[in-house]
């Protein structure tokens, strides 16, 4: 009937409609989504840059610092040495006999430093290459072994095909012998 046609019809459009509203709130959803992730991916970038400044940041303070105690550093020395110079006590040579037992205590400090530094170094490469070699020699025992494990497979294995070999010619022969002195006694 009309009604049925009308109802069926309007039924039909309205989940049309329905089904229309659900596409679009699926596509706004992945929008969102896609925003979201562009917004991830933005903040994320944007706490990287901020921490990469501020790692340029700490690398120059530390600079800074570093130079600023270097010239300190100076200027306390230039200071000693003017104080070392208005001493009357002390002679000229007696200040530079001083400094220069300090400045050779402190090189024969830092050469035995290098030096303890340089055979700790030794003896590690020496450990490293014993490990190493020792390895590799166990590597080529082990290669050894195994050759010659398949060397004794392929020599047994020859071996009994010679073996065959042989047994099969000699029961030929033991045939044909048996053979001739069969015929032999026969005639």
């Amino acid at each position: 009937t009309a009604a049925e046609t009308l109802q069926a019809f309007f039924r039909s459009h309205v989940s049309h409609q329905i089904m229309r509203l659900q596409q679009i709130r699926m596509r706004e959803l992945r929008e969102n989504a896609a925003a979201r992730t562009i917004q991830t991916a933005y903040r994320s970038y944007s706490t990287w840059r901020l921490a990469q400044q501020a790692m340029k940041q700490h690398a120059a303070a530390r600079v800074i610092q570093k130079s600023f105690r270097g010239y300190k550093a100076r200027k306390t020395a230039m200071s000693v040495l003017r104080e070392l110079k208005l001493q009357v006590n002390r002679t000229a040579a007696e200040t530079l006999q001083a400094f220069f037992r300090s400045h050779v205590s402190h090189q024969i400090m830092r050469l035995q430093q290098i030096r303890m530094r340089e055979l700790r170094e030794n003896a590690a490469a020496r450990t490293i290459q014993t490990a190493y070699r020792s390895y590799s020699t166990w590597r080529l025992a082990q290669q050894a072994m195994k050759q010659h494990a398949a060397a004794r497979v392929i020599q047994k294995s020859f071996r009994g095909y010679k073996a065959r070999k042989t047994a099969m010619s000699v029961l030929r022969e033991l045939k044909l012998q048996v053979n001739r002195t069969a015929a032999e006694t026969l005639q």
